[in-house]
């Protein structure tokens, strides 16, 4: 894989002076040498099915070559969890063996979330504090009616 930074990589991409229009922002341009990575060969084909779904919704970018033993647990968990679920839908819910099964599906999904986690799958796993909440903004506190005034900082 080439380096996304290499100057003669940068030098291809075309330039344009003056402020871009709308149009040129909307567009996100991949950069160069960062291609989505295909599912390992030892996943069952289910389980590269969920590999593909997963790395399709990210930036190209976004998943390294150190990640991929995690994104395929990910998707062996999800392909399981599914089995489980099917299985569990054959059974009463009075049953042992979907007591069983639902405990299994728990502790499956609860490895799902730890790892969808750690890869930053979710919006909510990507996004900086900072960006979540600012605390240089000042906030109205909404519990004072139009006519009160904040306290200042401090007191």
């Amino acid at each position: 894989m080439s380096d996304p930074l290499d100057p003669d990589a940068l030098a291809l991409m075309p330039k344009q002076r003056g402020r871009k229009s709308a149009a040129q922002l909307s567009v996100i341009a991949a950069l160069p040498g960062f291609k989505r990575p295909p599912p390992p060969e030892q996943l069952a084909p289910a389980e590269a099915e969920v590999w593909r779904m997963v790395v399709s919704g990210m930036k190209p970018e976004w998943i390294n070559p150190a990640c991929y033993h995690l994104l395929a647990c990910y998707c062996q968990c999800a392909v399981t969890s599914a089995m489980l679920e099917r299985e569990m839908r054959k059974l009463p819910v009075d049953d042992k063996k979907f007591g069983r099964l639902q405990r299994l599906n728990c502790q499956i999904t609860s490895t799902m979330c730890v790892l969808a986690t750690k890869l930053r799958l979710c919006p909510s796993a990507s996004r900086a504090s900072k960006t979540a909440y600012d605390a240089g903004v000042h906030y109205r506190r909404p519990w004072l009616r139009d006519d009160e005034q904040d306290p200042p900082p401090g007191a």
